[in-house]
């Protein structure tokens, strides 16, 4: 709406839901160790002596609740002490293709059924033989048929725009935001695990109408996440032609505040009378057989908990408990930032020197309330309320305690109070109830303010040759993403400098440009080293042997990690990028640009190797806790002494993450690694029929080049021993400074567009687009894992192996029909 002929107000407004389905890819094996052959006709209270070399197990843990649409059964069951069956080389005990695997883990149990490197061949024989699976083609995903993600928002923003004269400019914005998200993140919480029913019956005595069938199984796990935003701006521009050159002048000024909530939730029967191991046991799993025609995601309500093993049935309303496995998980944040601006562009010689500079103040303030320790919380929680750490306190970083044994006498000096001691269950150790630690606070505040300059020069030596300069600070706000210490990093600044020339030829119809270009930043947040969070998350949950509770965990105290955490680099960047756009005739268009690009990090994973290294110890004794055995070279095996009937059901993952664990910081160096090193390039020519019944149909082919990835290094890649034959020692030719890169690939892309003329008034547009048109299916592999060489399992030594992938999207249609009003 214009006020007046120099004012203008505008009020804009958004509203919006959508939801997705999706599927998943990666499959990974938890039956490739079964021979066959081993079947069961009822649960079994004890697991057979032989059941390593049968490549089966049983669900040990009382209250393995189930709800299996397909199996005909009209409630929730529990399967304690059902068989299932065992990944392909789970142990040194357990076979894969046939044989026995020496040496540390070759990570083919719950590897990918589908291309995964380095390991035998025929590993599924026995189960194709004696069941109905057969290898899934890449189209096939057992996910469920409902929405894995849905959203809702709504954006209402103000601006008022005036002007005084033909050279002063105002503008004040403001702009409300918010946002509701959930994501049903049960399909990498365990759906991806392939099992195959053994069991003839089910656990009440009824036939099973899905007896050696392929399934997968997982507890619901929701995400969801909320966001408000409050934007405030202003803009000031002056424009001003003097004598000595044309100028500009622009200040933008502004306030962003923010509130995040971030909760986790799991589905339970909330059976047990201590409220606070709701969200730790008698959770409700949700199984899918892979010959069900239809996968169901329904909510359950009211419904019968049948308990073959009590004998005891009953009605119950499942519902969903907050995670209090891990603070971080539930989270209330909130973030103030502070901006200003300034910049001005003058231009001299009749414009054909252009110099810009602009210096930009920032200030901010990012705090995080974390979820309290779930032992913290009262017993007559009512399950629903989060109860969150308070403030942390002005000497946080400075806590100290005496360690005191049961009667409080001191046994050592002051040290720093990080992690408050605990009992195997969780408790607060009385000795220490005066003492204060780090852990019992949310992390202190991060604030600070930075000021950051640009500045860059445009010179047009010729009408046709340009030459340019540009220096730039660029101020990166802190991640709300923890590190191991459950606090996020602070800001960082980054320097750049690019150059380069600009020619314009043949009467522009050529237009070349060449750039050059560096970069760096210290402490720059980074993506945690692969392979460490998972592998120290799984040995923390390792269960003690004789434990066989269905959500239990160390009894060494160490508390599960963040999910996904941050760590800091030093990265320095480099490359060359070209362009070219040229008009070869009035129908004929060729756009071209290939880059250079070269990446660096010094110093990458520093705080995730500091807390493995303090930690090691630990993590060691709870593998030993669990039934594994860790040699001289930390090498962790099965310890076969410990009876099969009493291992924890987690020993095989325990000694399997020992070993990833161990491998993972052999790649991290604290010297500097390439982290890029590629290149990239895109074509693309299109043509318009100039004249006669078909005047204005355009027709365009390209192609995408990009080239290799850095996917992994081989710090931890290992030999034969030459003068132990069974043993493996560190390979010396490699090391973690040895990249290792994923192949390059090209994409084609074909359009075809028309622009129909109704009348003078209108034009409606017709597109139609063709992605990767020759349909490009080959894999991508994003990381490596460690596999027997030449997928030789009697070899004990290993080499660094591409892993985890993706596929192309394949060949896709885009039409499109634009139509003004």
């Amino acid at each position: 709406m214009r006020v007046t002929p120099t004012t203008e107000v505008r009020l804009e407004g958004e509203y919006g839901e959508n939801s997705r389905m999706s599927g998943f890819a990666n499959i990974s094996d938890s039956f490739g160790g079964w021979d066959g052959v081993t079947t069961f006709d009822a649960p079994i209270t004890a697991t057979p002596a032989n059941a390593n070399a049968r490549g089966v197990g049983r669900n040990a843990a009382a209250g393995y609740y189930v709800y299996a649409p397909a199996s005909g059964v009209n409630g929730v069951m529990n399967y304690q002490n059902s068989a299932i069956t065992l990944g392909a080389g789970a142990n040194t005990q357990v076979p894969i293709a046939g044989q026995f695997f020496t040496g540390a883990s070759i990570n083919s149990a719950n590897a990918d059924l589908l291309n995964s490197l380095g390991l035998p061949d025929g590993r599924f024989e026995n189960a194709i033989r004696g069941s109905s699976f057969r290898l899934p083609g890449r189209e096939f995903s057992p996910s469920f048929d409902a929405p894995v993600f849905w959203q809702r928002f709504h954006d209402v923003a103000l601006y008022i725009n005036h002007s005084v004269g033909q050279n002063l400019f105002f503008e004040l914005a403001a702009d409300r935001n918010y946002s509701f998200r959930a994501a049903e993140i049960t399909l990498n919480r365990g759906l991806v695990n392939t099992l195959i029913d053994i069991n003839r019956n089910l656990p009440n005595g009824q036939p099973n109408p899905n007896f050696l069938q392929p399934y997968s199984e997982a507890v619901r796990h929701q995400n969801p996440r909320e966001n408000e935003a409050l934007n405030l701006r202003g803009a000031v521009a002056y424009v001003k032609s003097t004598a000595i050159g044309d100028f500009k002048f622009n200040t933008l000024f502004g306030r962003n505040d923010q509130k995040n909530k971030g909760r986790l939730t799991l589905l339970g029967a909330r059976l047990n009378a201590d409220p606070r191991r709701w969200s730790l046991e008698d959770l409700i799993r949700y199984r899918y057989y892979w010959n069900q025609a239809d996968r169901p995601l329904p909510q359950l309500t009211k419904i019968q908990l049948i308990d073959p093993t009590t004998g005891l049935n009953r009605e119950i309303t499942p519902f969903y408990t907050h995670d209090t496995s891990r603070p971080e998980v539930n989270s209330d944040a909130e973030s103030t930032y502070n901006y200003a601006l300034a910049a001005v562009n003058g231009q001299f010689f009749k414009h054909r020197l252009v110099v810009l500079g602009a210096v930009r103040f920032d200030d901010y303030r990012n705090e995080v309330f974390y979820n309290s320790h779930i032992r913290d919380y009262p017993t007559n929680w009512d399950g629903n309320t989060l109860i969150f750490k308070p403030a942390a306190p002005g000497d946080y970083l400075g806590l100290t305690y005496t360690p005191k044994d049961a009667a409080g006498n001191a046994t050592g000096p002051s040290t720093p109070a990080e992690k408050r001691p605990r009992d195997a269950a969780g408790n607060r150790l009385a000795q220490y109830g005066s003492d204060r630690f780090q852990d019992d606070f949310s992390p202190p505040p991060i604030e600070g303010s930075k000021t950051t300059f640009s500045t860059g020069a445009v010179y047009h030596t010729t009408s046709w040759v340009s030459i340019y300069g540009n220096y730039a600070q660029t101020y990166n706000l802190p991640a709300v993403v923890p590190t191991l210490e459950g606090t996020p990093l602070p800001a960082t600044v980054s320097e750049g400098v690019d150059a380069g020339l600009r020619f314009n030829l043949f009467k522009q119809r050529l237009r070349i440009s060449l750039n050059r270009y560096f970069s760096k930043e210290d402490n720059q947040a980074s993506s945690a080293p692969a392979n460490t969070g998972g592998a120290m998350n799984a040995i923390i949950n390792a269960n003690a042997i004789g434990d066989f509770s269905a959500e239990g965990r160390n009894v060494r105290g160490l508390e599960p990690l963040p999910s996904v955490f941050t760590d800091r680099r030093q990265q320095k960047a480099n490359g060359y990028e070209f362009e070219a756009v040229a008009n070869l005739s009035r129908s004929w268009r060729l756009s071209a640009n290939f880059a250079i690009a070269r990446a660096y990090a010094t110093n990458a994973g520093v705080l995730t190797a500091a807390y493995i290294d303090r930690n090691l110890a630990t993590f060691r004794q709870i593998v030993q806790d669990a039934g594994g055995l860790i040699d001289a070279n930390n090498l962790a095996t099965l310890d076969t002494s410990v009876p099969v009937d009493r291992r924890s059901p987690d020993v095989n993952s325990a000694v399997t993450n020992w070993n990833t664990l161990i491998a993972a910081r052999a790649g991290i160096v604290s010297g500097t690694v390439v982290t890029q090193d590629t290149q990239s390039a895109n074509l693309f020519v299109d043509y318009t029929i100039p004249e006669g019944r078909l005047k204005g149909l355009r027709m365009g082919l390209g192609g995408r080049y990009r080239g290799r990835t850095v996917i992994g290094n081989r710090g931890a890649d290992t030999i034969v021993n030459a003068a132990n034959p069974a043993q493996a020692i560190d390979d010396p030719n490699v090391s973690g400074y040895t990249p290792i890169f994923a192949p390059g690939y090209w994409l084609g892309t074909a359009t075809l567009g028309y622009n129909w003329r109704v009348n003078k008034k209108r034009t409606i547009a017709f597109n139609l687009r063709v992605e990767n048109l020759f349909d490009e299916s080959d894999v991508v592999y994003i990381n490596t894992t460690l596999r027997p060489r030449n997928g030789d399992v009697t070899n004990p030594s290993r080499v660094s192996t591409p892993n985890a992938y993706w596929y192309q999207m394949p060949r896709s249609y885009t039409f499109s029909v634009t139509v003004p009003l």
